[in-house]
C-alpha cells in the first residue's frame, strides 16, 4: 500500500462521509417540514371544524333570540282602548295561558340545547306561571264566563317579565359572541 493509495481512500472516506452528512441533514429537514406541515394541518383543519360549530350554534342562538321576541309580541293582547292600563293588558295574558303555555314549551324543545342556563331557567318559570295561572279564574254568572281573578292577573304579569328576562340574558349572550 503506497501513500497514493490511503490518500485516495481517506479522500473517498471524506467525500462520502460529507455526502452522507448532507444526505442525513436534507432527510432529517424534509422529514421535519414534512411533520410540521402535518401538525400545521390537522391543527388548522380543527380550527376550522370547531369555527363551523361556533357559527352553527351562534345561528340558532340567533334564531332563539328571534323566536322568544316573536312569542313576546304574540303574548300582548291588542290595546282595546287609548287608555289602557296593564292590568288589563295582563288579564288579555292570562285569556291566553293555555296557548303561551304550548308555545313556550314548543320553544324549549327545540333550542333548549343551544340556550344558556339562565335563559331557559327564565323560559321554564314563565311556563310554570302560565301552567299555574290556567288555575285561577273564577265563573262570572253575569257574563256567563270565566274571568281571571287577581293571582292570575299576577301570573300573567310574572310571566311576561320571566320571558322578557329571557330575552335580555339571551341577547346579553349573543352579544357577548358578536
Amino acid at each position: 500500500m503506497n501513500l497514493d493509495s490511503i490518500v485516495w481512500g481517506l479522500s473517498i472516506a471524506g467525500f462520502s462521509s460529507v455526502g452522507a452528512y448532507f444526505l442525513v441533514q436534507a432527510l432529517v429537514k424534509s422529514g421535519i417540514e414534512k411533520a410540521v406541515e402535518h401538525n400545521f394541518s390537522k391543527k388548522l383543519e380543527g380550527q376550522k371544524t370547531s369555527l363551523k360549530k361556533s357559527e352553527v350554534y351562534f345561528t340558532q342562538q340567533l334564531e332563539a333570540l328571534s323566536h322568544l321576541r316573536t312569542l313576546l309580541r304574540k303574548m300582548l293582547p291588542r290595546r282595546s282602548h287609548p287608555d289602557m292600563e296593564w292590568d288589563e293588558a295582563c288579564e288579555g295574558i292570562a285569556e291566553g295561558f293555555s296557548k303561551h303555555e304550548e308555545a313556550l314549551e314548543e320553544f324549549l324543545c327545540r333550542y333548549e340545547a343551544v340556550l344558556p342556563k339562565t335563559v331557559s331557567s327564565e323560559v321554564q318559570n314563565a311556563i310554570s306561571c302560565a301552567s299555574d295561572g290556567t288555575f285561577e279564574f273564577v265563573w262570572n254568572s253575569q257574563r256567563k264566563d270565566v274571568e281571571p281573578t287577581s293571582a292570575a292577573i299576577k301570573s300573567a304579569g310574572a310571566l311576561y317579565e320571566h320571558v322578557q328576562s329571557a330575552i335580555e340574558h339571551l341577547q346579553a349572550h349573543v352579544d357577548l359572541q358578536v
